[in-house]
């Protein structure tokens, strides 16, 4: 309890003698309106979907936008439609809570085809930028090659 006291006799100073903003929530205060809007917003779980009413659960602010980002990725892959002749299809599988192979490729194809994202040649793996490409082919591919004769299998780690 003594880091609980310092954070409200802290908070009581940076309020009442110094004209911070105090958080309504918690116990942190801040010098002006930016950065308690920001802050704010560790508070707030915005991330509800307004299409299905999902909601991303996790501990931190971070955590839960990133699980929310995903979640909204499936319906712009499940909306998402082209005239590409090679283009995956979708089949919507009754375990709404699981993605299936046709699902990762048809992803795949929208991120790679159509907004410009950098796909592994060897997984349905993709990515914004070259450099996470290759860090993943340098961190997940390994090849086996057999001395005798040649062979060669390739193993993804995960």
């Amino acid at each position: 309890m003594v880091g609980q006291e310092f954070r409200e006799k802290e908070r009581h100073m940076k309020v009442h003698h110094m004209g911070w903003l105090p958080c309504d929530s918690c116990v942190f205060a801040f010098e002006d309106e930016s950065k308690l809007e920001k802050h704010m917003k560790t508070h707030v779980s915005n991330e509800i979907c307004d299409q299905c009413g999902f909601k991303a659960n996790a501990k931190t602010s971070s955590a839960r936008q990133q699980i929310y980002e995903r979640h909204m990725m499936r319906h712009t892959v499940t909306d998402f439609s082209c005239d590409c002749p090679d283009a995956p299809v979708f089949r919507e599988r009754e375990d709404a809570e699981r993605v299936g192979l046709d699902f990762k490729k048809k992803e795949r194809h929208m991120k790679v085809e159509h907004m410009g994202w950098f796909g592994c040649e060897k997984c349905l793996f993709c990515y914004k930028t070259l450099a996470q490409l290759e860090k993943h082919v340098s961190t997940h591919h390994m090849s086996i090659i057999c001395d005798l004769c040649g062979w060669k299998q390739v193993i993804l780690i995960i």
